[in-house]
């Protein structure tokens, strides 16, 4: 077993095992002593139909917003210059770089997902912004340099980062700069990991070590690299959010089950909606209730409800916990490193 990141063939540690839920396929995750990273084996990265089936993907609108989060406000506080060709690998929706078109930025982003880039082009109104993969955008601009490259939320999907960091390098002009920012493998975890981190999701986890090892070994210079802040969010979720999601799966589950007792075996992962339409005599069955378990965006306004009701609810306790992580400067949810090429 060889490090994808430092090439190192000793101290690799198995340090559990993992089985995704959607292709049922199961991976290990190392980690390895030398430069701190973890990654998965196998290592790679899931098919388009993979994303397509992950809930998370398919959320559209509510995800395009031009509101910065936590990686695009270090961005801006930065002191680089603002003009200049901008690359956003990843950009996904483009919230990123709306804003940085508006900074100034001549911006261009890239993104396999069409669906996500459409929706960039149709409220965003993004112009250059491309369905493509890195790979491909670098072999049909070979000519095409930038000032800036910005990687955010991307590297750690990578099956290859070592490739990935190669390419951003080949496309960089001189002494210009690449940005990176990467889930902190430090922040605090307390009852289970979220789905998210695991494989084939995300293949790899980062460190402020093992981050700036990787840039070192390729050529570039460590500018500045900090954690984020710690958010109010992320104790909430971590605390109660996971605990919240299961139980409310679990009761879903239930009421599906009592609900179609002819499907009962298929029911845990199949939408409320489509066992509807496939099971006439629910009508009879729910009654007054009919048009709420028939109705998706009922049910997704329901659930929100209930998501905030206990939100409030625990509001103090996630506020303690968030003062207190803070207080002793614990590490933050994403680590955020500014590198220059090197002359």
């Amino acid at each position: 077993m060889k490090c994808p990141i430092c090439l190192e063939n000793t101290g690799i540690i198995l340090i559990e095992t993992h089985c995704d839920s959607i292709e049922n396929e199961e991976y290990k995750i190392y980690l390895c002593s030398n430069c701190g990273v973890s990654f998965a084996n196998p290592l790679k990265s899931p098919c388009p139909e993979w994303y397509a089936k992950c809930d998370y993907y398919n959320e559209a609108e509510e995800l395009v917003t031009t509101k910065l989060n936590i990686r695009f406000k270090t961005f801006f506080k930065l002191n680089i210059p603002r003009s200049g060709e901008l690359l956003d690998i990843g950009c996904g929706y483009g919230n990123f770089i709306y804003t940085a078109k508006k900074s100034g930025y001549n911006v261009t982003g890239i993104d396999f997902s069409k669906q996500q880039i459409l929706k960039a082009k149709e409220i965003l109104f993004l112009e250059n912004v491309y369905a493509i993969g890195l790979d491909e955008f670098c072999e049909n601009n070979k000519d095409a340099k930038y000032d800036i490259i910005t990687v955010f939320g991307f590297l750690e999907h990578q099956s290859d980062p070592n490739h990935v960091i190669e390419l951003c390098r080949s496309i960089l002009k001189s002494s210009k700069y690449l940005a990176i920012e990467v889930p902190n493998e430090l922040r605090p975890i307390f009852l289970k990991r979220e789905v998210w981190d695991y494989p084939p999701h995300h293949l790899t986890r980062w460190t402020s070590q093992s981050l700036s090892k990787l840039l070192e070994l390729k050529g570039f210079k460590i500018i500045d690299i900090k954690d984020s802040y710690l958010p109010i969010e992320h104790i909430y979720n971590q605390v109660f959010g996971i605990v919240f999601k299961k139980f409310l799966k679990e009761v879903i589950t239930k009421i599906k089950k009592m609900l179609f007792i002819e499907n009962a075996a298929k029911v845990e992962k199949t939408d409320f909606q489509e066992l509807y339409k496939k099971d006439d005599r629910i009508k009879h069955r729910v009654g007054i209730f009919n048009i709420f378990f028939g109705n998706l965006f009922l049910r997704k306004i329901t659930v929100k409800f209930i998501k905030n009701f206990f939100y409030v609810l625990l509001l103090p306790i996630t506020i303690s916990l968030t003062l207190y992580y803070r207080l002793i400067k614990h590490h933050g949810c994403s680590i955020f490193v500014l590198a220059q090429l090197k002359d």
